[in-house]
């Protein structure tokens, strides 16, 4: 069982646990084993804790400024921030979208924190991100303040973006240019442009298309000083990119991160590679399968990792909005969406997740035991 979160309605390790019951259902002998997996968004913290992580306490300012409790975790002198539990969207008071106010300061103050642990890396998964601002509140947090033509300081803020022409060092922690930092994402997505944090996420965190305009224009002045600061014209072009509102940009530019998938950098950790060359049948899910989840997230790598094993993949999914042939091409042999399942709408399925994923998990059992079957059959006539 490798399943994402079902957002809204379940966590990873719940559907997991109603996805066993399902296959104790179609076939109660069977073996099952777990994988944690997320991909650098909600629940990044907890799949790393389930690999034996430490994790250190902090308190940072969330996306509209409010103070929030989140953790910073440790494991093999590596530290990991979850922006989603610092800043994300999970953090708006009341879960109000704020898409010209959210910031992602608390990113950056959650940095701070990790530096002060004893580590040779951090690693800062950015999914789940309130805002667009570009990473400038990131940034600010780490000593990096933005300012104008005539050297006067900016507030970090998205109304300012188009103000700023570089930046100004103060207090930058010492050993920060000394420890790598990577940005773990589970999009591939640049700065800018059609494809870009604006246009792809910025109605998803509550822009209107006045506002979704705006926020690109912001953002195509924030890129050229981002460009000049790397000695890079093409930054914002650059896959990965418009991870988080532009952060990852942000990043790259100021701090010489790298960019890396977030699921793959999760699945290493959780040996998910292993248990995957151990089993008959690898199931994957979340909350709507679609053709973002084919560009990185986590149910689209555990596929792809259980395709380089010769394992089949069946996937769980809410509903399902990407096409077959693609499914296929990742490595997703069957499929089955809750929605079509219980003929309920979208409301609905959210109350009966748990019974509808088991019912769903032992489907695909049934399909799986006809199709050997039937293959068996035609080799030995």
């Amino acid at each position: 069982m490798a399943p994402d979160k079902f957002k809204g309605s379940l966590s990873a390790a719940a559907v997991a646990e109603a996805m066993t019951r399902g296959i104790h259902r179609a076939a109660s002998a069977a073996e099952v084993r777990s994988i944690a997996v997320a991909d650098g968004g909600e629940g990044t913290l907890a799949a790393v804790a389930a690999a034996g992580a430490l994790l250190v306490p902090t308190r940072v300012t969330g996306p509209t400024g409010r103070p929030v409790d989140t953790h910073v975790a440790v494991l093999d002198r590596t530290a990991y921030v979850e922006l989603a539990d610092c800043c994300g969207l999970q953090r708006l008071p009341g879960g109000k979208l704020a898409p010209l106010r959210a910031g992602t300061r608390g990113a950056g103050e959650a940095v701070l924190c990790a530096l002060a642990q004893d580590v040779d890396t951090v690693v800062v998964g950015v999914g789940g991100s309130a805002s667009t601002d570009g990473g400038i509140g990131f940034l600010d947090a780490l000593g990096f303040h933005p300012h104008a033509q005539d050297g006067a300081p900016l507030a970090a803020t998205v109304e300012n973006l188009h103000l700023v022409t570089g930046f100004t060092a103060h207090h930058v922690p010492e050993h920060l240019a000394s420890i790598p930092l990577v940005i773990a994402t589970d999009v591939s997505n640049p700065m800018i442009g059609p494809e870009g944090a604006a246009h792809v996420f910025g109605p998803q965190k509550g822009a209107n298309p006045e506002q979704v305009r705006f926020l690109e224009d912001q953002l195509a002045h924030l890129a050229a000083v981002y460009a000049a600061e790397a000695r890079d014209p093409e930054l914002a072009e650059r896959p990965g990119t418009g991870a988080a509102g532009g952060i990852a940009a942000a990043a790259v530019a100021l701090l010489g991160a790298s960019i890396k998938s977030g699921a793959q950098a999760v699945l290493q950790l959780s040996r998910a590679a292993e248990t995957i060359d151990w089993a008959d049948l690898v199931f994957i899910g979340e909350g709507s399968l679609d053709e973002q989840t084919l560009r990185g997230k986590a149910p689209s790598e555990v596929a792809a990792l259980a395709q380089a094993h010769r394992t089949p993949a069946y996937a769980v999914a809410g509903r399902i909005d990407a096409p077959l042939p693609a499914l296929r091409a990742r490595g997703i042999a069957d499929q089955v969406s809750l929605v079509e399942l219980a003929r309920l709408d979208q409301s609905d399925t959210y109350a009966h997740a748990e019974r509808l994923i088991a019912s769903a998990t032992a489907q695909l059992v049934e399909r799986h035991r006809f199709r050997s079957s039937r293959q068996h059959l035609e080799e030995i006539s």
